[in-house]
């Protein structure tokens, strides 16, 4: 959990494209918008499967899971 310290996302949330995202943070936001049930793992490479940008905030939308998280949460994954 981040505590006392800030994280800079270098997700690209202009890419429509499904890709590999690396998890950067768990905390407060890691749920729909404030739910605190922690679904995320810090460190733990997800598949996004869209982005959708609005004026203030971003939701990313990962396989498997029925809910948007804050995009504030991932990185992109280079290539391997």
């Amino acid at each position: 959990m981040v505590e006392n310290s800030v994280i800079f996302s270098d997700l690209d949330i202009n890419n429509p494209n499904p890709r590999k995202v690396k998890c950067i943070r768990n905390d407060r936001n890691s749920g729909y918008w404030g739910d605190d049930k922690h679904e995320l793992t810090v460190g733990e490479i997800y598949d996004l499967e869209r982005v959708e940008v609005y004026d203030w905030y971003s939701h990313v939308y990962i396989k498997g899971i029925d809910h948007p998280f804050n995009s504030v949460l991932f990185d992109e994954v280079g290539e391997e």
